[in-house]
């Protein structure tokens, strides 16, 4: 018997799954909810994606596609802003292996509040399903199905969130701050300053090096 790496196939492998992301056009929610100067730099060069960040891609989607039924994504649009929510019946699906503790225990409530990321995007979909019809006083619906999955410690968690409309369209004022300030930049091919981005995106950037000496002078790592 023998074996060999068949490192032709690996590479056919990671590209199958890299083609169901393709480079989008024009600027996205995503681009908007994450660091601004990520954002800049996927949309002006062409970046290489790492094995990592493929598989992991892989798994959100094969999570979604069993969950779901689909991995297809209906694609919606909005004072320029593309979103694309996995279902439009108002569903999430997150794969996660982040543990709050070294107990291994999936995400509890105040977890689930305490990503604003998630929040955001969440909240984000759920206006664009809605309008024109957001009251500020209505309370809106969207549920998040959380995944989690570190190594044998396998769980899962369905959330309802609700958010009441003036939540809602202080959100989307928010992202469409984000969507002016990044067109600005790209149009005048400057920049984004890097204060738009939070502290937990920085070491997981693999931009990280352009910025770490700036992080260092401002205190943001």
């Amino acid at each position: 018997m023998r074996i060999e790496r068949a490192l032709a196939s690996e590479a056919k492998a990671l590209g199958d799954i890299l083609s169901h992301f393709p480079k989008r056009e024009g600027i996205h929610m995503s681009d908007l909810n994450y660091c601004l100067r990520k954002a800049y730099w996927r949309k002006t060069e062409d970046v290489v994606v790492d094995k990592a960040t493929i598989l992991n891609w892989g798994n959100g989607l094969a999570w979604q596609w069993l969950l779901l039924g689909t991995a297809e994504t209906p694609e919606l649009e909005l004072d320029g802003i593309k979103l694309s929510p996995d279902s439009v019946l108002g569903i999430e699906v997150k794969e996660t292996s982040k543990y709050p503790s070294s107990k291994a225990e999936p995400i509890e409530e105040e977890r689930v509040l305490g990503n604003t990321s998630w929040l955001r995007q969440t909240m984000a979909y759920c206006y664009a399903r809605n309008h024109p019809t957001v009251q500020m006083e209505k309370e809106y619906e969207w549920d998040l199905l959380v995944a989690h999955d570190m190594g044998f410690n396998k769980d899962i968690r369905y959330w309802k969130l609700y958010f009441m409309g003036k939540e809602l369209i202080d959100n989307w004022y928010w992202m469409r701050e984000r969507w002016t300030l990044l067109t600005e930049t790209l149009d005048n091919a400057r920049l984004p300053d890097v204060k738009y981005s939070e502290g937990w995106e920085h070491k997981l950037c693999p931009f990280f090096e352009r910025c770490k000496v700036e992080l260092e002078e401002r205190g943001m790592v």
